[in-house]
């Protein structure tokens, strides 16, 4: 009898699931219902800031309407016509985004409102599901064309790799490519250096222009990619420059530039200077104590910077297409001029090696530390 239980406490203890198992369901439960309760709010300030804009348009109406009646149709036209202008685009969200919004935001809060905690997050998970599908399920559609034979995008001829040979084959495709990576590496590489130079030298400002410095670099980011294009363009106009590839170089260091030091800025903060000022102390020179002191400490931030650099160049197609000349191509003019004349196959494998790329690139980013914390 006593062995018997032994084997059933053993059976138990092996079906039971280990603490790290364990902590790792309570996270992604926890990460999932605050993000459901995220989402919520999201919704319900989208439908507090729709009816704003609504209440605007009608007192811009009004406005427009009681002052063209006491002061002239001179005088409160400009009000009317402003508001008539937003009008129709509201209209069109009353109609469609507003429905749309109110019944998953009623039910999300039904599901928030259940009495099981383990239903909401089973509710919760499969919306997310939904919403990985919705996000993926076009990409997948495009990766799987990518290998039929037949052009119809409706019915599957059957398999074959001739829309990559067709691809590789292709001299305009490659140079495109070539520029595309030429531009993202030399770009992200430049601002790198200078964003995380930049970054040292705002961390080292007082708080009040360290704040107005910040405020200033993060405009370009809040910026119009379509404003900041048409200004690079006029601005090369202007000093005499051609549009070329030194152009779309320029630009791209331009606006990547602070992606890295919003990469920089929060390692920077995390660091000692106490450490820095002891290697001096003990004789460091200043480029030697920072290299051996600061940087490694700063380095992921500068690598994060560097690949986020490195991404949105390779994803830019307003900026490019603007301070591009002529018979240069980088891969995102390149696909928009084809599908205006329709679109091929070997465009879906084109984009298919983009996609598979920048997967397995991201994968390595973030599975590689993890890997090399575990070795240690």
């Amino acid at each position: 009898a006593s062995s018997i239980r032994r084997n059933i406490s053993a059976d138990l203890n092996d079906a039971r699931p280990s603490p790290r198992n364990e902590r790792t369901a309570s996270v992604f439960s926890e990460l999932l219902y605050v993000t459901g309760r995220v989402l919520l709010f999201c919704i319900k300030a989208f439908l507090l800031l729709i009816g704003a804009v609504l209440g605007l348009v009608v007192l811009g109406l009004v406005v427009g309407l009681v002052t063209m009646l006491i002061g002239g149709a001179a005088v409160g036209f400009p009000f009317a016509l402003a508001g008539g202008s937003l009008l129709i685009p509201v209209l069109i969200v009353l109609g469609i985004v507003l429905p749309l919004g109110i019944v998953v935001y009623l039910l999300l809060k039904l599901v928030f409102n259940l009495r099981s905690r383990r239903t909401t997050l089973s509710v919760l998970f499969g919306i997310w599901v939904l919403i990985l599908i919705f996000l993926y399920a076009p990409i997948v559609t495009m990766m799987v064309l990518s290998f039929n034979s037949s052009k119809s995008r409706t019915q599957w001829g059957g398999f074959t790799l001739q829309w990559y040979t067709q691809m590789f084959d292709s001299a305009t495709i490659m140079d495109a490519l070539v520029n595309t990576l030429l531009i993202a590496f030399v770009s992200a590489l430049i601002a790198t250096i200078i964003g995380t130079a930049a970054s040292i030298a705002i961390n080292s400002m007082k708080p009040l222009p360290r704040t107005i410095i910040m405020g200033i670099t993060n405009i370009p980011m809040l910026n119009a990619d379509i404003v900041t294009g048409i200004s690079l363009m006029l601005a090369f106009i202007a000093f005499g420059i051609s549009l070329g590839f030194q152009t779309i170089l320029i630009a791209h260091i331009t606006f990547n530039i602070p992606y890295v030091i919003l990469s920089v800025m929060p390692k920077l903060k995390q660091t000692n200077k106490s450490t820095y000022e002891a290697a001096m102390d003990l004789g460091a020179s200043p480029i030697y104590a920072f290299f051996k002191v600061v940087f490694p400490d700063i380095l992921p931030g500068v690598l994060s910077g560097f690949l986020l650099a490195f991404t949105m160049s390779l994803d830019d197609f307003i900026i490019t297409h603007f301070t591009k000349g002529a018979g240069i191509n980088t891969l995102s003019t390149l696909i928009y001029s084809e599908v205006r004349r329709g679109i091929k196959p070997s465009m879906y494998a084109l984009s298919t090696i983009i996609f598979l790329a920048v997967l397995v690139l991201l994968l390595i980013t973030n599975f590689a530390p993890g890997r090399k914390k575990e070795e240690g």
